[in-house]
């Protein structure tokens, strides 16, 4: 079972219909059609009640469709998160310090410093060390800082 096969099944899926799924896909029928073989082989089961006219899911494809859209989420949310540590929109900056004179310095600086409209610098000091972070604000909240 691999991602393409998944995605080729959640089409099929939601159209009910090998050819219009197969247009979507950009693939030919008759590689989609095997590709839906392979997978219920694979799993050992059958996924869609086929017909001349109609294409029904199986309540074991049903399962399967509830599944998918749960995975593919994950992996829309997984692309999402990663761009926005490329963006610079997520990340920690760490910062150790000597004396205790930067813990009473630099927390009240940094509760007040703007990184953008949708981020706050936070900060937390363990042992001798002060982590410092985007957290994103919450709305309406100009002093939350609770970490997306």
């Amino acid at each position: 079972m691999d991602l393409v096969k998944l995605r080729y099944f959640q089409t099929v899926a939601k159209t009910l219909h090998f050819r219009r799924a197969a247009a979507l896909l950009n693939v030919s029928q008759p590689p989609l059609s095997k590709s839906i073989k392979t997978l219920e082989d694979e799993l050992g089961t059958q996924l869609f009640l086929r017909s001349k006219r109609r294409v029904e899911l199986t309540p074991a494809g049903e399962v399967l469709l509830k599944r998918c859209e749960k995975i593919f989420q994950e992996l829309e949310d997984a692309k999402a998160e990663v761009k926005r540590y490329s963006r610079g929109e997520k990340g920690t900056i760490r910062i150790g310090c000597e004396d205790g004179t930067t813990f009473s310095v630099l927390p009240p600086v940094l509760q007040t410093t703007t990184v953008s409209s949708h981020f706050l610098l936070g900060y937390h000091s363990t042992c001798r060390a002060t982590n410092f972070g985007l957290v994103r604000r919450r709305s309406g909240c100009r002093n939350c800082t609770t970490a997306d």
